[in-house]
């Protein structure tokens, strides 16, 4: 009897040492911490009336976001090494598999209060920003999909016909440019990005698989149809002296970007640039579709965007994942859109409440795109891929490699870079007990 007394006493013990403080104390608040990053003054506001608003109608609740506005995906990094993490981060999408494959992330089927059918009103190419190999991560809250935006004046003037509603080729696209480029006044027909998540809309819309594969995952930049690729969009440049790289043609202003000041033909953008393009007095601009090789090809686009990942170390996944419901609700991307800052990731509010009939430019391409797009293979050492990317760029425009020299030596320094990013990673979970994502 004494012996099962005893047992009963170091039961009760150890469950109160196993109970969270919240739960023992009712009255004891609940502190969730919310790191926010790459975000607007404008947006900042809006998060700040959503926790305010959430706080009032959960009284325990205490959220404290963190605003980062420097070096975000290094300081996430480093909390997440340090296990002192963020309970909700949130993260673009450029960075998310870099801080996943360190088990970051909390799947969102291991939460208990998770249905799918909570993503069922979200763009599928949002969620697969967040997913990796069937799981989801997070829960996307706006993005949006590169469309070429070009200088409608300026088209007019040269006796370009426009973009049709119904796509452009390669070859329409390389005789406007050419056009452009030699106009009087005109800085470059188009700006060559040295993002290489940029120039993946490039490869796909040559029928290419984009710059990874992901089944053997290895760079594929070196494969005949993405060296012809890389050869057409930086032979408008080095062949037609009609396009400039990116770094070269934003040095011309200080005040403004090129195509803001009417010197640039076309560029690569999206609908996050609304709010200088409205700005840009007297600029009289449009929006048209990706070219395709081939006429009545279907295009396509990549897909960037923000969004809300639980760290697998918070201790309140379930309050977490209320929040993040609460600040992706349909009411609150209906107040996103007021931002007039990229597209909400709710199907039913983004093509709703998006586009503005009452516009002169067609701003419902940046919604089509959205449809088009996909989302891009992303890689742990994206930042080591894009330097390598760049750096032979940047060799290939200076004439000191050819294209396929440049797509050869870029592919084994990216499988260099990809082989030893497995290793840290292996040696990393190795280190971390067996937990991986």
């Amino acid at each position: 009897m004494k012996e099962l007394t005893t047992a009963i006493i170091m039961l009760l013990i150890l469950g109160l040492i196993l109970v969270p403080d919240y739960k023992r104390d009712k009255s004891r608040p609940i502190e969730i911490v919310v790191d926010l990053c790459c975000i607007s003054p404008q947006t900042r506001e809006l998060f700040t009336k959503f926790f305010k608003s959430y706080m009032e109608t959960h009284p325990r609740i205490k959220i404290t976001p963190r605003f980062i506005a420097s070096r975000a995906n290094m300081k996430m990094m480093s909390q997440v090494t340090a296990g002192s993490a963020a309970d909700i981060m949130c993260v673009h999408y450029t960075f998310f598999q870099a801080l996943r494959a360190k088990g970051a992330f909390l799947p969102l089927k291991d939460i208990p209060e998770f249905n799918e059918k909570d993503l069922e009103d979200f763009y599928e190419t949002a969620l697969g920003s967040y997913s990796w190999e069937g799981v989801r991560y997070g829960m996307p809250f706006k993005g949006s999909a590169l469309s070429m935006i070009y200088n409608r004046a300026l088209f007019k003037k040269c006796g370009i016909p426009e973009p049709s509603s119904k796509g452009w080729t390669w070859t329409q696209f390389a005789d406007a440019v050419r056009t452009l480029g030699v106009e009087e006044g005109v800085a470059a027909g188009f700006i060559i990005d040295q993002q290489i998540n940029n120039w993946v809309p490039w490869f796909w819309n040559n029928g290419g698989p984009g710059w990874f594969s992901k089944e053997k995952l290895v760079c594929s930049l070196s494969s005949k149809i993405n060296v012809d690729t890389i050869s057409f969009v930086l032979g408008l440049g080095l062949k037609d002296k009609a396009a400039k790289l990116r770094t070269d043609v934003m040095n011309l202003s200080v005040t403004a970007s090129p195509f803001e000041e009417g010197k640039v033909g076309v560029i690569l953008g999206g609908p996050w640039m609304l709010p200088r393009l409205k700005a840009a007095a007297g600029l009289d601009w449009d929006v048209a579709p990706m070219p395709t090789i081939r006429p009545g090809m279907d295009w396509s686009s990549r897909y960037a965007g923000m969004g809300f990942s639980i760290y697998s170390g918070s201790r309140h996944p379930s309050i977490c994942w209320d929040i993040i419901k609460y600040i992706t609700s349909p009411q609150a991307q209906k107040e996103m859109v007021t931002l007039g800052e990229d597209i909400p990731a709710r199907i039913s509010v983004a093509e709703k409440e998006f586009i503005d009939p009452d516009t002169p430019w067609r701003e419902e391409f940046f919604l089509d795109a959205v449809r088009h797009s996909r989302p891009v293979e992303e890689v742990p050492n994206v930042s080591e891929v894009n330097a390598i990317f760049g750096r032979h760029l940047d060799l290939i425009w200076l004439g000191k490699e050819s294209v396929e020299e440049g797509c050869h030596k870029m592919t084994k320094e990216i499988n260099k870079s990809l082989m030893r990013n497995r290793r840290k990673h292996k040696r990393w979970v190795a280190r971390h007990g067996g937990r991986k994502s």
